[in-house]
């Protein structure tokens, strides 16, 4: 089988046509292009920043159930375990020795807070009762001792710390989105967590 030549100006012919079309095309796939690009950044920036939400929930949760077991362990009575105990100043998050205060706890939710999650107080904010007061600043600052009203026996109000009183931590964050793409301006996040003091 003998295949046909074209004559020369049929094949420029073909070549512009062939051409043109390529042109049509290019400019389509850079649209195309664009518009999934686009798509496909929007659910990468989306999912990075609900990531970094769902990161700062699981801090605020872990570090109530941390704080609430830090305080039932230095208890009023915790001086009288061996050694010390738990009461001990090199055991306490904020370097005092003796039963926990509510300075001690926010000391030590703002020393278990991972890279990622700023511990600043205009961020991070911890509720406490049913511990001692304590004190805060310098010069210090008494802090009003506040009891669990919920589920606190009623000699707790006179002597916070003891064995069987309730102690509640109320752990909240302000969180911010750290992608462009989602403008919302905060979300808080919360988390508590009571038990009663062991000793």
């Amino acid at each position: 089988m003998r295949h046909r030549v074209l004559p020369s100006r049929s094949r420029l012919t073909v070549r512009r046509v062939t051409l043109g079309v390529l042109k049509d095309e290019l400019g389509t796939s850079i649209v195309e292009f664009a518009l999934v690009v686009t798509f496909f950044m929007t659910v990468l920036f989306g999912v990075v920043g609900f990531g970094h939400a769902l990161y700062a929930y699981h801090f605020v949760d872990h570090a109530a159930k941390e704080a609430i077991r830090y305080a039932v362990v230095r208890g009023s009575t915790c001086a009288n375990d061996a050694n010390g105990g738990s009461c001990q100043a090199s055991n306490s998050a904020s370097g005092t020795a003796g039963p926990t205060s509510q300075p001690d706890i926010l000391a030590f939710v703002q020393s278990i807070a991972p890279p990622g999650i700023d511990p600043s107080p205009s961020r991070l904010n911890v509720n406490v009762c049913g511990v001692g007061a304590g004190s805060t600043g310098t010069p210090p600052v008494a802090i009003p001792a506040v009891n669990c009203a919920d589920s606190t026996p009623t000699f707790c109000s006179t002597t916070p710390n003891q064995p069987g009183c309730t102690v509640k931590v109320q752990v909240n964050y302000t969180f911010h989105f750290i992608v462009p793409l989602i403008s919302l301006n905060s979300i808080p996040i919360s988390s508590s967590s009571e038990m009663v003091i062991a000793h």
